[in-house]
């Protein structure tokens, strides 16, 4: 049996949108997506060694599933229609219960990114999910398979997808460095501080994802004077 998916890309606010006609309700369009869009169309067979799928769950490795004491073991209930890209689907909903079982299940490294370079930590970032983002950062400080800076093919690591402040302090606290630069030579803050110089200008853009927005910016910016005080102590 073939599902016939269909992926919205934005390389603005790097959101994941999926609308999966048969399985998965569409998830909701974020405020502050970028212009310019890309279009993926696919379809993920169910058979098993099919080689790797291009674009969104197009991941690059496979792993051994964990053992039975790994923490990645799935509860006991079981998650039905569990395909290639709901790893990254749960991890962009928060649903913690179905990363884990669809990890576990698919084999998957909790560290696994698709053809875009876009891991769980990208996901759960880009949609503030601070319960994912602790369970990844726990990993980890337990067995160092998260990379806290990797980076997706546009060179933005997790903090570039924050929309909150707390994400990207969860981040910094678990080893992320904010003066990373993605492929346009910028950093979190010029990318954060743009897009709130953008928001400006629109009319239309929600009052509290605004104000987290304000809020990381200058949560970045401290960071960023906190370095420049201290090499020129």
């Amino acid at each position: 049996m073939v599902h016939d998916n269909i992926v919205w890309y934005s390389k603005k606010s790097h959101k994941i949108l999926k609308h999966n006609i048969k399985i998965f309700s569409t998830i909701p369009h974020p405020a502050s997506l970028r212009q310019t869009t890309t279009r993926y169309t696919e379809t993920f067979p169910t058979e098993q060694n099919m080689p790797p799928i291009e674009g969104f769950g197009g991941f690059q490795s496979n792993p051994p599933a964990p053992s039975a004491n790994s923490p990645l073991s799935p509860p006991a209930a079981s998650i039905a229609a569990i395909d290639e890209s709901t790893p990254w689907v749960a991890a962009g909903d928060g649903d913690l219960q179905l990363l884990k079982s669809s990890i576990s299940q698919l084999g998957l490294s909790p560290n696994a990114s698709d053809s875009n370079g876009f891991t769980f930590l990208h996901a759960a970032c880009g949609y503030g999910r601070i319960e994912v983002i602790r369970w990844l950062l726990e990993l980890k400080e337990q067995s160092g398979a998260i990379d806290v800076n990797a980076k997706d093919d546009d060179g933005d690591t997790p903090l570039h997808h924050c929309d909150d402040a707390e994400s990207a302090k969860l981040l910094i606290e678990g080893g992320a460095d904010f003066t990373l630069k993605n492929d346009d030579g910028k950093t979190a803050f010029e990318v954060k501080e743009e897009e709130l110089h953008e928001g400006d200008e629109e009319d239309d853009s929600d009052d509290e994802d605004r104000e987290k927005l304000k809020d990381l910016v200058a949560y970045l910016k401290s960071l960023k004077s906190s370095t420049a005080e201290v090499e020129m102590a």
